[in-house]
C-alpha cells in the first residue's frame, strides 16, 4: 500500500497508536502517520541492547504526512521491543541506503527520530477451552500464535499468581501441555503470553517477562480465561 501524503508542512515525527504495533503473521505493519520534512524511509528496527539494531523493514514516504504506512518486517529477527525510526534519503533518490548515506532525520528538537515501541497481539492468538485437570496437573491449551520465541504463563484468577508455565515457539503452537506448579483456588485460569525478556527459555517474573499486550483485551493484557471442571 502507497502511503497518502499531504502538502502540509510537516516535521519529523512518528506516530504509534495505542501501545505498541501490531504484527500480522506475514510480518505486515501499520504506521499510523509519519511526517516527514523531506523525502525518507521510515524503517522497523529490532532491539539490540535496548538501542536500534537490526533493520527488519523498510518503506519508502514523501515529504509531508503520510498516513497507514505499511512496512513489512522479516520476522527471523524480530524482538518484541522495536523502535520506528525515519531516515533521510540522502543518496540515490529512491534507492535505500540506511544507515548511509541515507541518515537518521531529527526532530524539531534536534534527536534522531528513532522511537521506541512494543509488539501488541490479538486474543485470537490464544484458544483455549474448559477441561478437567490431566495427569500430572496439566492444562492443554489447543493452540498458541506467536510470532517470537515466547512464554506462556497461567495465572489462577483475574490478575493472579502464576501456577504454571511454558516455552512458545514462534509460529503456532499446537497442544500446549502446561503443567501447574500450585494448586488453583479458584478453577478460573487465564492463559497469557508474556514476552521473553529476562532469562531465556525461562519465566523469571513479570517484570523481567513483561505480559503481550492486546487493544482488545482485558485491561489490555492478552489473556484469554478458561475453567476446570
Amino acid at each position: 500500500m502507497i502511503p497518502t501524503a499531504t502538502t502540509s508542512p510537516a516535521i519529523n515525527l512518528i506516530d504509534v497508536e495505542g501501545s505498541g504495533l501490531f504484527v500480522d503473521p506475514d510480518g505486515n505493519v501499520t504506521i499510523n502517520l509519519v511526517s516527514s520534512s523531506e523525502p525518507s524511509w521510515v524503517c522497523v528496527q529490532a532491539d539490540q541492547d535496548s538501542e536500534p539494531g537490526d533493520i527488519l523493514g523498510c518503506a519508502a514516504v514523501p515529504a509531508g504526512k503520510n498516513k497507514d504506512v505499511a512496512v513489512t518486517l522479516d520476522l527471523s529477527k524480530l524482538t518484541y521491543k522495536i523502535y520506528v525510526a525515519l531516515y533521510v534519503d540522502k543518496g540515490t533518490a529512491g534507492q535505500m541506503e540506511v544507515p548511509n548515506p541515507d541518515e537518521l532525520a531529527l526532530t524539531a528538537t534536534g534527536i534522531p527520530a528513532a522511537f521506541p515501541t512494543a509488539l501488541i497481539g490479538d486474543i485470537s492468538w490464544v484458544n483455549v477451552e474448559e477441561q478437567a485437570l490431566g495427569e500430572g496437573n496439566t492444562v492443554v491449551i489447543p493452540r498458541v500464535y506467536t510470532p517470537i520465541p515466547a512464554i506462556l504463563v497461567i495465572h489462577d484468577g483475574v490478575r493472579g499468581p502464576v501456577i504454571g508455565w511454558t516455552t512458545l515457539q514462534a509460529g503456532e503452537n499446537l497442544d500446549v501441555i502446561v503443567t501447574l506448579t500450585t494448586q488453583s483456588k479458584t478453577n478460573d485460569l487465564g492463559a497469557m503470553i508474556h514476552w521473553d525478556g529476562g532469562e531465556p527459555g525461562k519465566y523469571v517474573n513479570f517484570n523481567f517477562d513483561p505480559p503481550a499486550r492486546a487493544p482488545n483485551g482485558p485491561v489490555g493484557l492478552l489473556v484469554v480465561h478458561f475453567h476446570l471442571k
